[in-house]
């Protein structure tokens, strides 16, 4: 019995039919490996056509998703600009409220520093005590001093003069 590989050195018609024969069933064994994954292609391609499906319904969900987290991102976004503004204004005026405090403790230190200096130039005549009081209110600022707050506030019966005019 001739083989597949001697084909070029067969001497007879029965070994050329011998040889003939084993290719004819090699090319069937290979035609039924090459069909078999075929036959199952019908399942294949019935879940290609589902997962196509599912592609299709992902995409709209994802378009749905994508809207929603839009629209909450933009009212989360209108929110915090809302609040940084309202930040501002609130430091803003905390500023404001820190100024004027500021403005309020040097104008009582003034009133305080007039009344002392006009109480140690009274009777007791505390030349040291009045020295005291005028380098304290040398530390205030000229503005302080001339503010209509301060022309309202530090004046008093005993010094009822602006308190530049006092000092």
């Amino acid at each position: 019995m001739a083989r597949i590989n001697e084909l070029m050195t067969v001497s007879s018609e029965a070994e050329l039919r011998d040889v003939l024969d084993q290719l004819h069933e090699r090319e069937d064994t290979l035609i039924d490996k090459l069909d078999a994954p075929m036959k199952d292609s019908r399942d294949f391609y019935q879940d290609l056509g589902g997962l196509d499906s599912l592609h299709g319904d992902l995409d709209m969900q994802l378009i749905t998703a994508r809207s929603i987290h839009s629209a909450l991102l933009s009212t989360a976004g209108d929110t915090a600009e809302r609040l940084s503004t309202m930040i501002r204004a609130l430091d803003m005026e905390k500023r404001r409220v820190a100024a004027t405090l500021v403005v309020i403790e040097q104008v009582l230190e003034l009133k305080a520093c007039i009344a002392g200096l006009i109480g140690s130039m009274g009777a007791p005549q505390d030349w040291e005590a009045a020295a005291n009081y005028l380098s304290r209110v040398s530390e205030i600022p000229e503005d302080v001093i001339r503010v209509d707050f301060a022309l309202v506030v530090v004046p008093s019966i005993e010094p009822p003069d602006p308190p530049r005019t006092t000092i």
